[in-house]
């Protein structure tokens, strides 16, 4: 099974195979669609693909226990108030991923059917054929979920990032953010006259460094990385509202922008919660050639990784 994540900037795959009957990672790599395809060395199989949740419609439902058709009816409706594009011009799924005390949540996704168009047409030019497409948060949560233990996520992208809240193995809050590594990237540029390229290389390798560069980045950045701080506050906020007898105990970064060097330190100092670095093969090991590979790059595969396991889980 493939497991392609398709980010702003970067396009991450993931093949799985069944060793023992347990998933193991056998190839990974990080490159434009035709290279990842065409010359990693991934073979080929059942592909499931990812869509940004900047790209799509995601909305928890909370509804008492209904049955498959009063689910149905439920979901039309929740569609009609919330999805800002006519129904016809979308496609529609949904999970249930909670029950307890005669409720149920339901994960509703929403995408625009020309993205999904757009995709499809993409993958067939490279000679893919695409067996399931899915938003990251199921992903997310295959990765991330464990029982009795409450995480806010932080997926940073380039362009975006989004918030996740895992209530021990469900899912309670996805919430995207029109922020990303990029802007960091670019104010650096303009407050420092610098190219884009050299905010770039200033960035990933003094990060939030305080003893680097005068502490001229890392002030820079520190101001920047502020509503990163308010939207994690305020999602166990969120969380504390909804669940007065349990407390979120960790937050873990990944995607690109989780490698700026410091950000979790910073998080952890401003938030006073454990903040750690997200490595999807922890709980499914890779080839040890994959881990020598990415060594210290294992927050960016997180999302491919739970495509890649979908079927085998």
């Amino acid at each position: 099974m493939i497991g392609i994540d398709i980010g702003s900037t970067q396009i991450k795959a993931v093949e799985v195979e069944l060793r023992n009957k347990q998933p193991q990672v056998v190839r990974a790599v990080v490159a434009p669609l035709k290279k990842v395809l065409r010359e990693s060395g991934i073979k080929g199989g059942e592909t499931a693909i990812s869509l940004l949740e900047s790209q799509v419609f995601t909305r928890i439902i909370e509804t008492p226990a209904l049955s498959e058709k009063e689910l149905n009816q439920a979901l039309q409706w929740e569609a009609e108030r919330y999805i800002p594009l006519p129904l016809d011009e979308v496609s529609m799924d949904s999970t249930i991923i909670n029950k307890y005390d005669g409720k149920m949540e339901v994960l509703l996704v929403a995408s625009p059917t020309r993205l999904i168009e757009k995709y499809s047409a993409l993958y067939s030019k490279a000679g893919v054929r695409i067996d399931a497409i899915e938003n990251e948060a199921l992903s997310i949560l295959r990765i991330y979920q464990e029982q009795n233990i409450n995480s806010v996520l932080l997926d940073i992208g380039g362009s975006t990032t989004t918030v996740y809240v895992l209530h021990g193995e469900h899912l309670s809050l996805v919430r995207p953010i029109s922020m990303g590594g990029n802007a960091l990237t670019k104010a650096l540029s303009t407050e420092l006259n610098l190219a884009v390229a050299q905010a770039e290389e200033y960035k990933r390798t003094y990060g939030l460094d305080p003893q680097q560069m005068e502490g001229k980045i890392a002030d820079i950045l520190s101001q920047l990385i502020e509503p990163f701080v308010q939207e994690v506050t305020g999602s166990m906020t969120f969380f504390k509202e909804r669940f007065p007898q349990d407390v979120i105990s960790r937050i873990i970064l990944i995607g690109g922008g989780a490698l700026l060097p410091g950000l979790s330190a910073f998080l952890q100092n401003r938030i006073q919660v454990e903040t750690v670095i997200g490595n999807p093969w922890l709980k499914f090991p890779a080839d040890q050639a994959v881990l020598s590979q990415f060594k210290g790059f294992e927050s960016l595969f997180s999302v491919a990784t739970g495509l890649a396991i979908r079927d085998v889980i």
